[in-house]
């Protein structure tokens, strides 16, 4: 009985040795458990900031390739702009040279044509009046005393003077002694009708019968119908237009 007894003594002390060396291991196992766990999170952790990181580096890279291009980009647009202006500036300063040959080759025409009239001016107006001659001396002394007499101003005189050609006669067909005030130019324009128009009327104004005159290579049809309104006498070439004549005659009435 006292061995049976001392072998059951036995047999609970290794139980209870199994059962703590299980609880050991069992132990043992949740900690290396735990410890695999906290392990793998710190890993995971680790894998996100890296991750995170290698985000972060991959968009400021990007960012900075975008802001490259943005600026590479504004740096074409600006040199586009620059020589797109520079263009134009070139062309508007080549159309403006074209505009100043044209300019100054219309001036020389102008300034022969005006020294050819002068010299074709009785074979020109001798169709309607004889007796023609260039007037500007007798036109001058008379100015002057109507100056004196403050019938006109002294600008107005130096204006009158400063006609291309004073060209008097006698009509043909009533016998009035008559003035031509010829403005000469190689393209007729509006100026050369208004200035022919009002110093002939300065000299009707001093008891001068004068028809205004504008002579021209080319004649314009806006500066016909001008020259129409102001009653000035249209010479194309060298060559009286009839019915001009008709309406610039009338401005004697």
């Amino acid at each position: 009985a006292e061995a049976a007894a001392d072998r059951e003594e036995i047999k609970r002390t290794v139980r209870d040795l199994e059962a703590r060396v299980e609880a050991g291991f069992a132990e043992a196992a949740a900690e290396r458990q735990a410890g695999f766990a906290e392990a793998a999170a710190e890993r995971q952790a680790g894998f996100a900031e890296a991750a995170a990181e290698r985000q972060a580096g991959f968009a400021e890279a990007a960012a900075e390739r975008q802001a490259g291009f943005a600026e590479a980009a504004a740096e074409r647009q600006a040199g586009f702009a620059e020589a797109a202006a520079e263009r134009k500036a070139g062309f508007a300063e080549a159309a403006a040279d074209r505009e100043e040959i044209k300019r100054t080759m219309r001036d020389l025409k102008g300034q022969v044509f005006e020294h050819s009239y002068y010299h074709k001016a009785d074979a020109i107006f001798g169709v309607y009046m004889r007796r023609g001659r260039k007037v500007t001396s007798k036109i001058g002394e008379l100015l002057y005393e109507a100056v004196k007499e403050e019938r006109i101003s002294p600008q107005e005189r130096v204006n009158v003077l400063a006609t291309d050609l004073l060209w008097g006669g006698v009509l043909y067909e009533t016998g009035e002694e008559v003035v031509m005030v010829v403005e000469a130019s190689w393209l007729a324009e509006a100026t050369d009708i208004e200035r022919a128009s009002q110093r002939a009327s300065i000299l009707r104004r001093i008891g001068v019968k004068a028809i205004p005159v504008v002579a021209a290579r080319e004649w314009p049809p806006e500066t016909i119908d001008l020259a129409r309104q102001h009653r000035v006498l249209i010479v194309t070439d060298g060559v009286i237009g009839y019915n001009s004549w008709l309406w610039a005659s009338k401005s004697l009435d």
